[in-house]
């Protein structure tokens, strides 16, 4: 699960498991233009049941975790030279299996929010294999929500209070990327979109639906709109497993009660299988 947030780059980078970090001298989070966080999740009932899966995975404090060798059995040159398969890996965040979605929204997500707000893009993605729990984080239940309306609640609560200087225009979009093919989620049969460079904004989606939304509920409600009509398919792993990328897109506008329009920021969060 990696979380981004869009900042010009600064000159003590470094490389966390395999996944390139830019962080500041004092490792916090809001002065952070890449964080990637890992998490772990339980075995679900299912799994123990079959006992066909171990867990191997051991978080040690908030930025270290081991995932253990899974061979139960070594043979005679293993146990001789004392060769394991044992590995150890540092992130900028680490949790384990009983965080909650509000532990990990509050010490990676939430910072961006604020940048949003001011006229920064920040993206929330979540990657892991089939059935690792992208989903659950990024939506989550109506008892433990998820990275999506976790931040939609703060990003309206925080433009009912600067109601009094600004006014607000906010909109989103969701798309899924299936096949490597573009289909908006808001639109029913909706055919394969093409994706563009633009000179000043950057990759577009041309003809991709924008709706206007005035609370976290809107959202939520096209967010169960959209989900309803991506590609699933069952695995293994997963009954309903999401067979494509989705992407759902938060803009937000800001115009001054006295000044033009004096700020823009995007907000992204998507999720891979």
């Amino acid at each position: 699960m990696g979380f981004f947030r869009s900042r010009k780059p600064k000159a003590d980078d470094r490389w966390a498991s395999g996944a390139f970090a830019e962080t500041s001298g004092d490792g916090g989070i809001g002065e952070t233009s890449l964080t990637v966080a890992v998490r772990s999740r339980p075995l679900l009932p299912d799994e123990r049941r079959r006992g066909d899966r171990r867990d191997i995975v051991r978080v040690l404090d908030d930025k270290h975790i081991v995932v253990l060798d899974p061979d139960d059995e070594k043979n005679y040159l293993d146990e001789r030279t004392h060769r394991t398969k044992e590995r150890r890996y540092t992130f900028d965040k680490a949790f384990g299996s009983s965080a909650t979605n509000r532990d990990v929204y509050q010490k990676t997500a939430r910072a961006l929010i604020s940048g949003v707000l001011n006229g920064q893009n920040g993206t929330v993605f979540a990657y892991g294999a089939t059935g690792s729990g992208k989903t659950y984080t990024m939506i989550g239940t109506r008892n433990d929500p998820g990275m999506m309306p976790l931040s939609l609640m703060d990003i309206f609560d925080a433009i009912r209070s600067m109601s009094g200087e600004y006014t607000f225009e906010v909109t989103c979009s969701y798309l899924e990327v299936y096949n490597e093919l573009i289909y908006d989620l808001l639109v029913n049969n909706s055919p394969s979109l093409d994706l563009r460079e633009d000179p000043e904004r950057g990759a577009t989606v041309p003809g991709l639906r924008r709706i206007s939304v005035t609370n976290a509920d809107n959202v939520l409600d096209v967010l169960r709109e959209g989900n309803a009509r991506r590609k699933t398919e069952p695995t293994e792993a997963n009954a309903v497993s999401s067979r494509s990328h989705a992407v759902m897109e938060i803009n937000v506008r800001r115009f001054s009660r006295v000044h033009p329009p004096d700020a823009a920021g995007g907000g992204g969060a998507g999720s891979g299988g």
